[in-house]
């Protein structure tokens, strides 16, 4: 009798503490998740916000209409090439503002890359699979383009020449684009990167190609090549528990650490 006055109330206490520590963790995820959704509907806010100043300074030009995105993709449907259109990889002269993003721009830096595929668009970017001989490894080569049916063509790879013309916007875009690239890279490769949760788990970005890139040449950045995504796993397997699915929400952790706040989620 004398053991059991004994181990029944500490067993009362182990299971008490057991219970608070259950609670804590499960006030820290129901905190966590508060606050990527609060960040997911800023995130959502800016790209509205963004996408409603693009349209409203190309629905400016007459004959422009804005592309419909294809559902739970978020990618544009692109129509065939016009009549008569040489392809960038006949590397024959092409009239107009820019190079039609239907097809891989083989010119330029760009031709040192093969074995091209495609991978998607996005609103800004347009991503494609090559083989990096520099690398010697499989990368995502991210292409600006913009939309504009206007020139005869439903988008066109950005130039340095093209972000002069279009203004400020977009030339505030690209540039953004570029600090988040060169930021990634120096986060990544510095000492302090493995002080970091994740941060092996951060994309990384090898090179820019926008600050060396000729007037008339595409711009573009070099990223590493990942797996699927957050969004892709989760189309695939809709039950994945929830704690997996904010712990992979919490990779992006060593930016936020280091100061800053990625664009994409």
């Amino acid at each position: 009798m004398s053991w059991l006055r004994v181990l029944l109330p500490l067993a009362a206490a182990i299971r008490r503490e057991v219970n608070e520590r259950v609670d804590n963790v499960d006030a820290a995820f129901a905190q966590l998740e508060q606050e990527l959704q609060v960040q997911a509907q800023l995130q959502a806010g800016h790209v509205l916000r963004d996408r409603f100043v693009l349209e409203e300074y190309m629905g400016s030009t007459p004959g422009y209409e804005p592309a419909r995105d294809r559902d739970g993709e978020g990618l544009a449907d692109m129509p065939p090439p016009p009549s008569g259109y040489t392809p960038p990889g006949a590397r024959a002269h092409t009239p107009g503002p820019g190079i039609p993003a239907e097809q891989f721009p083989d010119s330029g830096k760009l031709h040192s890359y093969s074995h091209v595929s495609h991978l998607g668009k996005g609103s800004f970017g347009d991503t494609w699979k090559a083989y990096d001989r520099h690398l010697r490894k499989y990368v995502a080569i991210k292409i600006f383009y913009m939309r504009h049916s206007s020139v005869g063509r439903n988008a066109f790879f950005l130039t340095p020449a093209i972000v002069r013309k279009l203004g400020e916007k977009v030339a505030g875009n690209v540039k953004e684009a570029v600090e988040e690239c060169v930021a990634v890279k120096h986060l990544v490769t510095s000492r302090t990167a493995a002080s970091y949760p994740g941060s092996h788990n951060m994309c990384q970005c090898f090179q820019e190609h926008v600050s060396d890139a000729q007037p008339s040449e595409p711009i573009f950045l070099v990223l590493e090549l990942c797996g699927k995504s957050l969004s892709q796993r989760l189309r695939e397997r809709p039950n994945w528990a929830w704690r997996k699915q904010l712990r992979t929400s919490c990779h992006p952790r060593p930016t936020h650490c280091s100061g800053r706040h990625p664009r994409d989620g």
